[in-house]
């Protein structure tokens, strides 16, 4: 179950608690792949990070951001965005690269 929670949403197993004793006793089994059993506890899985998806806030700190610092750039071979939190960046592998662009060419700031 722990494996399927991951899988959707880890940060979902902040609600779970699988080292309470009846859990731990409860889910203490071997499950055979694409079984009736794996299945429910995908489904069981999916309603965790359903409820964690419905509970969870965004909270935001709007009187006192967090600033974010400088970082080092190598101005020689670097990238410029319009739409970036610093003004360039470097040491771009190219997947980094492609993601940055795509999402500058979104116009969000």
């Amino acid at each position: 179950m722990r494996r399927s929670i991951i899988q959707l949403n880890s940060r979902a197993l902040d609600l779970t608690d699988f080292n309470r004793e009846e859990y731990r006793e409860k889910l203490d089994f071997c499950v055979g792949y694409n079984s009736k059993a794996e299945n429910e506890l995908k489904d069981i899985a999916q309603e965790i990070v359903d409820n964690f998806m419905g509970v969870i806030q965004l909270i935001t700190r709007r009187n006192a951001p967090l600033l974010v610092p400088d970082m080092n750039v190598n101005r020689q071979e670097c990238y410029r965005f319009n739409n970036s939190l610093h003004e360039y960046y470097s040491n771009l592998n190219p997947v980094e690269l492609e993601c940055a662009q795509i999402i500058d060419e979104l116009g969000l700031d």
